[in-house]
């Protein structure tokens, strides 16, 4: 991925893919049709990174698109002649102590991107590489990024992904999407590494809040799929009920607080 401007003045990222970096023909035509199902509803939902321009050159065996370019890691990048790098949730949690997100932010994360998953799967598309780097920041809204593993719901579909982060079963589904959704939470909330799912410390296994988000969590990420959250729209209606409960809780406390 590189940084262009376009004719407007506008910095726009540019994805080329080459049909020679692949030992076969099937991964570079699988993004293709990613990218192809995926552009016509990119700019349909503000969780959904804009593809602007899709272009294929047969002959030279290469195709590219153009999309928006999401926040910079450094905002100061260009004053200082640097490299572009994306503030993807990877890097906003290394920031964070201890490597996670304070609960507050996990659910304001996990909602934005859980609407946003809801829409892609109601228009019959699956992400299929759900993870935390898989998620940048344009203008401080999280949304999907990496979507050349787009793909229609529905027949067989091959086993592709991120270790730790793909089902045990039903590959190219919503199921498989809410697992891997589930292990993205766990990593963002915990700091641990997918692969160490289930383990929590015992700082946060005695706090009441997380448990409950950890209710969540191990939910969406039951090996068998029909344990998991039917729908996004479901695991969507938890994660706004823990919210809704917590800001409740806490406006409580300062009532109480000011009537002191």
């Amino acid at each position: 991925m590189r940084v262009v401007r376009n004719q407007i003045g506008q910095l726009q990222a540019l994805k080329e893919i080459q049909r020679a970096r692949f030992t076969d023909n099937d991964p570079y035509e699988r993004e293709f049709r990613g990218i192809r199902s995926y552009k016509p509803v990119s700019n349909q939902h503000s969780g959904l990174l804009c593809v602007d321009h899709v272009n294929r050159n047969e002959p030279d065996g290469y195709f590219y698109y153009v999309m928006e370019l999401g926040d910079a890691l450094d905002p100061d990048w260009q004053q200082k002649n640097g490299v572009y790098r994306p503030r993807d949730l990877t890097a906003v949690c290394s920031q964070a102590p201890d490597g996670r997100l304070p609960m507050h932010e996990c659910l304001r994360i996990g909602i934005a991107l859980l609407e946003t998953l809801d829409f892609l799967h109601s228009r019959g598309l699956a992400h299929r590489d759900i993870k935390p780097s898989n998620v940048i920041f344009v203008n401080s809204r999280p949304k999907f990024a990496d979507v050349g593993l787009v793909r229609e719901l529905g027949g067989n579909a091959s086993w592709v992904g991120t270790e730790f982060y793909m089902s045990p079963d039903s590959p190219g589904t919503t199921q498989a999407d809410i697992y891997a959704f589930g292990k993205l939470l766990y990593v963002i909330s915990t700091g641990n590494h997918p692969s160490s799912f289930a383990e929590l410390s015992t700082a946060l296994a005695t706090q009441l809040d997380f448990m409950r988000l950890n209710e969540i969590i191990c939910k969406a990420c039951q090996p068998a799929a029909e344990k998991r959250y039917a729908t996004a729209a479901e695991m969507l209606a938890a994660m706004r009920e823990l919210q809704h409960e917590l800001i409740s809780a806490e406006t409580a406390k300062i009532g109480v607080a000011d009537r002191l």
